[in-house]
């Protein structure tokens, strides 16, 4: 039940920003006939659109879980896929000579 009401005051806030911001901001200038209110209007009702839209895709998808008696990760049973992106996100914070010098061989 927490998790809903969080969701429904995140909901509130947001709805209380775009409301604020249409009537006081952007109002005005839509009545008077003017194209820039216009254009910051639709810019930012596809905004709030798209946040709405990530926020209720992230809560109802399944994100994945551990299996039971997960302890850490065991690179033996990766494929071969993995097992060089592994390699290189840890090569990335190797100097330059030192990687050079693990292409030619002579370094392990």
């Amino acid at each position: 039940m927490c998790g809903m009401g969080t969701v429904g005051f995140v909901y509130a806030l947001l709805l209380q920003l775009y409301l604020s911001t249409v009537a006081f901001s952007l109002w005005p200038g839509m009545m008077a006939g003017r194209f820039l209110p216009w254009l910051g209007f639709l810019s930012f009702t596809l905004l709030v659109g798209m946040a709405l839209l990530c926020h209720v895709q992230t809560m109802t998808t399944n994100p994945g879980t551990l299996p039971k008696g997960y302890k850490e990760l065991n690179e033996a049973k990766l494929t071969l896929k993995f097992t060089k992106l592994f390699d290189e996100r840890n090569s990335l914070h190797l100097g330059p000579q030192i990687r050079k010098l693990m292409r030619q061989g002579q370094i392990a």
